[in-house]
């Protein structure tokens, strides 16, 4: 980072942009991809948001982008270990966000669907398969991402997946631009769809347990003004 600000001068924009995905079972994948899946996806991006703030700080501004994914809003059964460090990715620079914004310093999570790159082909990992969850959700979605559903190769594959490149690279650019727009930036129509049906499933099910949440509230509890 001293690096790059020495022979740069000024920088305005950080993309945050090092992630890959885990998939099968919780219970399929080792320990040591599961410590790797998180060293890289949550530690390795706070890291380097982190090491950029001093710098942002010190020329009075910046614009991080923490390249996220829909994955960080719900959890589907084969890729629990991927969507747990999403969640940890947005927790975190939701707080990040609040704090480092009065120093002039702007955050956006991009939380991309699926995206026509080798993301989801060579740059996945697998967990060891276990006969105990042969023809389960977790396996049918584990051979779906190798390829190994009967009637779905990869480039039919790839052709279910909806997102451009290109146009998200160009609305992540105007975003900077403008410099100003919501934390949360959803792009492609599947993380639209994901991410707001994810938003009504939870709030349905935090209503239907309002009398029950209620009612273990303390009996002498001070409610604040």
């Amino acid at each position: 980072m001293e690096r790059a600000f020495l022979e740069l001068g000024t920088i305005d924009v950080f993309v945050n942009n090092a992630a890959y995905g885990l998939y099968g079972a919780v219970e399929e994948a080792s320990d040591s991809q599961i410590e790797h899946q998180f060293m890289t996806n949550v530690l390795g991006s706070l890291r380097a948001a982190r090491a950029v703030l001093p710098f942002f700080r010190k020329q009075g501004g910046g614009h991080i982008v923490q390249i996220s994914s829909m994955a960080g809003h719900y959890s589907i059964a084969g890729m629990g270990l991927y969507c747990s460090s999403k969640w940890a990715v947005e927790g975190a620079f939701e707080a990040l966000a609040k704090e480092v914004a009065p120093f002039n310093i702007k955050t956006t999570m991009v939380e991309l669907g699926g995206i026509r790159t080798n993301f989801l082909t060579s740059n996945a990992v697998f967990g060891e398969r276990l006969d105990e969850y042969r023809d389960t959700e977790a396996d049918q979605f584990v051979s779906l991402m190798k390829g190994e559903l009967p009637g779905i190769d990869m480039s039919m594959f790839n052709q279910m997946v909806v997102g451009d490149p290109d146009k998200m690279a160009h609305q992540i650019i105007r975003r900077v631009d403008q410099g100003e727009g919501p934390i949360r930036m959803a792009l492609g129509s599947d993380a639209y769809d994901q991410i707001r049906t994810a938003f009504l499933d939870r709030l349905a099910a935090l209503e239907a347990q309002k009398e029950l949440a209620y009612s273990t509230d303390s009996d002498d509890v001070v409610k604040p003004l």
